[in-house]
């Protein structure tokens, strides 16, 4: 079986939405994001803004923890996308700053992520 698939990513978006800080955030429901499953050699995963497209890799992901990551990974792109931040495609200290608060509460390894 495969793990990435698009109702998969749109599954782990659902549940990460409802799960601080991320329920605080004023995300798009599922229905307004599309998601993909494709063979990417260069990222685990993607954002795509306008309309918005999560991408996760199905060479470089093929475990949950990993699928759970990237995909709240992607999400902080889409917040800082939806907030107007003209950096949003970055990861600086902004992404580090709401990156953090979802390690604090999933347990992530903030440098990994």
């Amino acid at each position: 079986m495969n793990l990435v698939t698009g109702n998969n990513i749109r599954i782990v978006y659902e549940t990460l939405i409802q799960l601080p800080p991320m329920a605080r955030w004023r995300l798009p429901p599922s229905i307004e994001v599309e998601f993909k499953a494709r063979a990417m050699k260069g990222a685990y995963g993607t954002y795509e803004a306008d309309p918005h497209v999560i991408t996760i890799s199905t060479l470089k992901v093929g475990h949950f923890d990993t699928l759970f990551k990237t995909v709240a990974h992607e999400m902080v792109h889409l917040k800082r996308y939806i907030d107007n931040d003209p950096d949003w495609t970055q990861h600086d200290a902004r992404f580090t700053e709401l990156g953090n608060q979802i390690c604090a509460v999933m347990g992530f390894d903030p440098k990994e992520f």
